[in-house]
């Protein structure tokens, strides 16, 4: 029993709990569009404040635009440059590993790749976190040796 687009249902009680869910990219698509970013050696971020040397804590810099958080990241130092316009934020800018970046997020964190240029992305941290889950542990296991 299947029900057709141009079926009328003549049940006398209406489901209304049925709600159409609103379309997202698979994670398979995500991660086509993420791969060019994460898969490089280092992407640069913007810290808060200059890190700690005897911390092994880093507290990277959010942004709030039209009322929502993002962070944002860069592929290059020059995609920085160029998207922040050269001006100085008076906040440490430094390049990591992709994966060290994506394991010091919760996951309920707006990632934007290059703001305000022609490749401008945004990510659920969530989905990047799931997608190099392999990624980010081997990385884990590495820095702990």
């Amino acid at each position: 029993m299947g029900c057709d687009s141009d079926t009328e249902n003549t049940d006398t009680k209406k489901d209304t709990s049925i709600i159409t869910p609103i379309k997202t990219d698979s994670l398979a698509a995500i991660k086509s569009k993420a791969d060019p970013y994460f898969s490089l050696d280092m992407i640069t971020i913007i810290l808060t404040e200059k890190p700690d040397m005897n911390s092994n804590k880093m507290n990277i810099q959010d942004f709030i635009v039209d009322g929502k958080s993002f962070i944002p990241a860069f592929s290059s130092k020059e995609k920085f440059t160029q998207s922040t316009g050269g001006t100085d934020l008076g906040k440490p800018v430094i390049e990591v590993n992709p994966y060290l970046f994506l394991s010091m997020l919760s996951g309920n964190e707006t990632v934007r790749m290059n703001p305000s240029l022609a490749d401008d992305t945004y990510f659920k941290a969530a989905d990047l976190k799931s997608i190099y889950s392999e990624e980010i542990k081997d990385l884990s296991t590495k820095m702990s040796k």
